[in-house]
């Protein structure tokens, strides 16, 4: 996947079904629909990205899992 910033991001399958992913996944769906050239492009930059991991690294410490 993409960032509007054209950064590359790799995410883990089991962050799919989270929440605070899914709301990009959605959004991203919504502004640039299905893309032909088979790359999803994220409606938010790396920093963004950086955060969401960092949130759900801190629920992944918390659950113990």
């Amino acid at each position: 996947m993409y960032t509007v910033d054209e950064s590359r991001v790799e995410v883990p399958l089991v962050y799919l079904s989270t929440t605070i992913f899914s709301k990009p996944l959605k959004m991203s769906q919504e502004e640039f629909g299905f893309a032909s050239d088979g790359k999803i492009t994220l409606p938010c930059d790396a920093r963004v990205m950086e955060y969401i991991y960092h949130v759900l690294a801190q629920e992944k410490c918390l659950s113990g899992g």
